[in-house]
């Protein structure tokens, strides 16, 4: 899917392994909170939207996701030295967006974990559990920039916001730092609601 969709990110929450974390837990909980309830796991979310465990339902939800017009443009870069990862993310007003009550968070991610998963594979025309001793595990959530699930105020001047971050990598479970990449969110929080507005890796 993340191959036919490649502005799309796919960002893995674990629960009860030796992935989970504290951060990833409260996201989870805050998301499955403005859905209305606790929802079974695997599940799926489209920014804070929850969507159905359907591969279909989750396509159509991620293209109608990237063909909404942007309200902010992104960009950033970073580095890694020793335990701690530098970002620098630039960000601009588009569509005359006025950019009120955004949050900007850095979601610190890993690719190429190797670790046991349980699979389906179909085997005699069934659906048949699996467990995949050497699956590979992408985008699996480490780490989030200052704790904050959904990132600190984001200010902007003349339409632009210019942000430095520096995150401490914890040595979490088999983390492999140069497989670490950021990804950085901006949310707007309304009275009532929070809302997706872009991202950029």
């Amino acid at each position: 899917m993340q191959l036919a969709n490649p502005d799309a990110e796919l960002v893995e929450i674990h629960v009860m392994d030796d992935f989970a974390t504290n951060e990833g837990d409260e996201l989870l909980s805050l998301l499955q909170d403005m859905n209305f309830g606790d929802e079974a796991t695997p599940h799926f979310y489209v920014g804070d939207t929850s969507v159905s465990n359907s591969y279909g339902a989750l396509e159509l939800a991620i293209e109608n996701e990237l063909y909404t017009s942007s309200k902010i443009a992104m960009a950033l870069n970073f580095s890694i030295e020793g335990n701690i990862m530098n970002v620098s993310v630039q960000s601009e007003l588009q569509n005359n967006f006025n950019g009120s009550d955004c949050r900007l968070a850095v979601y610190v991610l890993e690719n190429q974990i190797t670790a046991p998963q349980n699979t389906i594979e179909i085997v005699n025309g069934q659906p048949t559990s699996v467990v995949n001793s050497n699956y590979v595990h992408n985008s699996v959530l480490r780490e989030v920039s200052n704790g904050a699930i959904f990132g600190d105020p984001i200010q902007f001047e003349n339409g632009k916001s210019l942000v430095d971050l520096s995150v401490p990598l914890s040595n979490a479970t088999l983390a492999n730092f140069d497989n670490y990449y950021p990804l950085a969110v901006v949310w707007q929080f309304g009275a009532s609601d929070t809302n997706f507005i872009n991202l950029t890796r």
